[in-house]
């Protein structure tokens, strides 16, 4: 398919031939003589990197972003693959304009592999059409201009499936200069509909801002993206910004890059402030947001779960992505066959299948997915109608509902009996994919392993088959444990058919009683929905046995509401008994009271979700000084204790601690400083409370700190440093020193986000 089918008509040529490159700096090339739009007012500030420079501003022998954007390479690209029509390039100066976010993911160790940079010709006042494009550097080298950071870059220019890029290869950092203000498109025309080439060609890698737009859709059409708005103008969300889209929602500016993305153009915000939204309507708690259909719209007849998992799409899935395969899809009504669990930290899940249940149950079953902001109160045995876009995740087909409605109840669902568990022996086979969703019941198994074969699931039982702990089930494999019964729904999960029972119940040990389903209640008229247990309620007592602890990843702590919305300014203990899933220690230990050692400890990163890049992932773990307590980073560590707020720094006091192994330490995270400017906010810097953090070229600019305990200096504009480690004695700052990297660990202090630095090599200075 041809992208792009304009020419465009240049006193500026950028060929390429034999391996070089001939650049011709005719006058006239900024623009090619095109007849674009440009934003009323334009002007352009000539940008003087040094002595050495042509009157037009760039030195001779550089290659602009719009000699690149505007080559025939980038304009006319018709190949759906990865070219280089040009290495080597010798860039002028360009100003970054936006934060770094992850370009590309390694898909062996699920860590970041490319960082990405919305980058401008450095000079100008505003965007303007050609001049922007996207910067992609090596993740290794850790990287984090700030909006404003002046680079001086050579690079490859590489068509990424028709998104020009350029690829720094080498770059200097020369200062700091103004963002260019956005391009304000009056008509929204060239983004619509994923894009008219001739149109939206000229803002690709642009920063562009639409006024008064109308949330259409509050997923991408093609599942590609992350909302629509307009006449499909279609929205990705590259930088994790923490906002959710409502249909019929107007924002009154929506800022972002121009991105060329899977055959279409589409806007990329690079922060919530390039959100102004207006007013939003809030989503009903039973029913989220359902579409009211306009004269003469046809609405989605609903059908069965049957005719999505039986469909060929389904059953001979092959594509490995997270693939659309039909909008406005609706289902029911169907029977919610499984509570609720935390799909993702903005997603919860729910299963339901056809009813009745029972009889022939082969692809009845399937997930549904939800935002969490939505507030929908789902449990087994309702009866409800799904609407939304049909999904194959990976080849886990799913709803990704738009929205869900209660109409009634049914019994709620058992197992359906599964006699011979061969299908999903050693991670399954076809014969399990009829089973995908579905809920079943094995019996007479044995747990023939207490973890999984890859590193992706909870235990084995019998022949190899994988069991998942989606619902946070307390209980704890013993390998020879001799299970009666196992239910659990089917779920494909990194290409394998696993087991994932829903509660204690659903796992019952030989010798013990089977239970039998509680009695439904027969609905009372316009029931109250039942308020979601806390992620931290006690499990209920299992009579004659004491229940083994759950264990909790600290993401499932740090991200829940009381960590996140906390407002009590104490010492509040939120629950006790919290089992932490294993943790590996990042710090040596300090001394955080008389009779208190501190440490900051984090889940490993095979634990991490998939995109995570350590969010929420770290905590500080506090140890009475009693039990003479020597963790070394690297160490893995089985925690059980409290979990307290500690005016607001999420903690967990131990009852017990004890080292397990060792696991690698994860690297710190590469943030902008800007983020903790002025002490930071909840929105900037609550994700990274308790980790590691890394600031780049900051400098000492109060070498006091502050006036509260053990702050040490500030850097940048009000970040705040403290010296919980005693390094004040051996690391000696002076007013005005320029630290070329800055560490530590963020604590939540006197109500401000202080970076606390580990060891002296955590304070780089230039």
């Amino acid at each position: 398919m041809i992208r792009k089918t304009f020419v465009i008509l240049m006193g500026l040529g950028f060929g390429f031939g034999c391996g070089s490159r001939s650049v011709s700096t005719g006058a006239g090339g900024e623009t090619g003589g095109q007849d674009v739009p440009v934003a009323e007012g334009l002007t352009e500030v000539p940008w003087h990197p040094g002595d050495d420079h042509a009157t037009d501003g760039v030195p001779p022998g550089k290659t602009t972003i719009s000699q690149v954007q505007s080559s025939d390479a980038s304009v006319n690209c018709t190949t759906d693959g990865i070219q280089n029509p040009a290495t080597g390039l010798a860039m002028a100066d360009m100003v970054v304009v936006s934060p770094r976010f992850v370009a590309s993911w390694d898909k062996t160790s699920g860590q970041p592999k490319l960082h990405g940079y919305w980058v401008a010709e450095a000079g100008l006042e505003a965007s303007a059409p050609f001049k922007g494009i996207l910067l992609v550097v090596d993740a290794a080298a850790a990287t984090d201009f700030p909006p404003g950071r002046v680079l001086s870059v050579t690079a490859d220019h590489t068509e990424y499936y028709c998104m020009s890029e350029l690829k720094a290869t080498d770059w200097t950092e020369k200062g700091d200069a103004a963002v260019p203000a956005p391009v304000v498109l009056n008509d929204a025309a060239p983004l619509e509909n994923g894009g008219d080439p001739a149109q939206a060609e000229p803002y690709e890698g642009v920063i562009v801002t639409l006024h008064q737009v109308t949330v259409t859709r509050t997923t991408a059409s093609d599942g590609k993206g992350w909302f629509e708005v307009g006449n499909g103008i279609q929205v990705v969300n590259d930088f994790e910004i923490p906002w959710t889209p409502v249909q019929g929602a107007t924002i009154a500016s929506l800022t972002g890059a121009v991105k060329y993305h899977f055959g279409k153009y589409r806007l990329a915000p690079r922060s919530a402030a390039d959100l102004g939204e207006g007013p939003v309507a809030e989503p009903s708690p039973e029913v989220i947001g359902p579409d009211v259909p306009a004269d003469g719209e046809v609405v989605t007849p609903l059908g069965k779960v049957f005719d999505i998992q039986s469909s060929d799409t389904s059953v001979n899935c092959s594509n490995e992505g997270n693939n659309l395969i039909q909008a406005g899809v609706g289902v029911g009504p169907v029977v919610v066959t499984s509570p609720k669990f935390s799909a993702s930290a903005g997603t919860e899940g729910f299963y339901v299948a056809d009813f009745p249940v029972g009889g022939a149950v082969s692809y009845t079953g399937i997930l549904v997915v939800v935002n969490k902001s939505a507030g929908v109160q789902v449990a087994p045995g309702d009866e409800v109608v799904v609407r939304g876009d049909y999904k194959e995740y990976y080849c886990l087909s799913e709803i990704y509902a738009t929205s869900v409605e209660k109409t009634g109840q049914q019994p709620a669902p058992g197992g359906f009996p599964v006699d011979d568990p061969s299908p999903l022996e050693n991670g399954g086979g076809p014969g399990a994919e009829p089973l995908e969703g579905v809920v079943v019941t094995l019996h007479d198994v044995d747990v023939t392993a207490a973890d999984s074969s890859d590193g992706k699931g909870w235990f084995r039982v019998g022949a190899g088959i994988e069991v998942l702990n989606d619902f946070q089930v307390a209980w704890t494999p013993v390998a020879g444990t001799q299970l009666a019964a196992l239910t659990g729904v089917v779920k494909y999960h990194w290409g394998k058919y696993r087991l994932v029972p829903r509660s204690l119940s659903d796992i019952v040990v030989a010798g013990q009683v089977e239970p039998t389903p509680e009695p439904v209640p027969e609905p009372t008229p316009d029931p109250v929905p039942e308020p979601v247990p806390d992620a931290f309620e006690a499990a209920a007592e299992v009579p004659g046995e004491d229940a083994p602890l759950e264990k909790k990843p600290v993401l499932q702590i740090q991200s829940g509401d009381a960590s996140v919305q906390c407002t009590q300014e104490g010492n509040s203990t939120i629950a006790s008994g919290v089992a932490l899933a294993d943790v590996v220690v990042v710090s040596t230990r300090h001394s955080v009271s008389a009779s208190l050692h501190g440490y900051y400890v984090q889940d490993p990163v095979s634990s991490w979700p998939l995109g995570n890049n350590g969010k929420y992932t770290g905590m500080l773990l506090v140890v009475s000084k009693s039990l003479d307590t020597d963790f070394q980073p690297g160490d893995l560590v089985s925690v059980v204790g409290d979990y307290k707020e500690y005016y607001c720094m999420t903690e967990v006091s131990a009852s017990s601690v004890q080292k397990v192994g060792t696991a690698d330490v994860p690297d710190p995270i590469g943030v902008a400083a800007a983020a903790f400017e002025a002490g930071g906010t909840v929105e900037a810097c609550e994700a990274y409370e308790g980790l590691r953090v890394m600031l780049t070229d900051v400098q000492v600019t109060d070498v006091t700190g502050g006036t509260q305990p053990s702050w040490w200096f500030q850097a940048g504009n009000g970040i705040y440093v403290a010296d919980d480690y005693g390094l004040k004695a051996s690391v000696a700052l002076t007013q005005g020193q320029a630290l070329s990297r800055l560490t530590g660990a963020v604590k939540y202090s006197w109500g401000k986000y202080v970076l606390v630095p580990l060891t002296a090599a955590d304070i780089e200075v230039q």
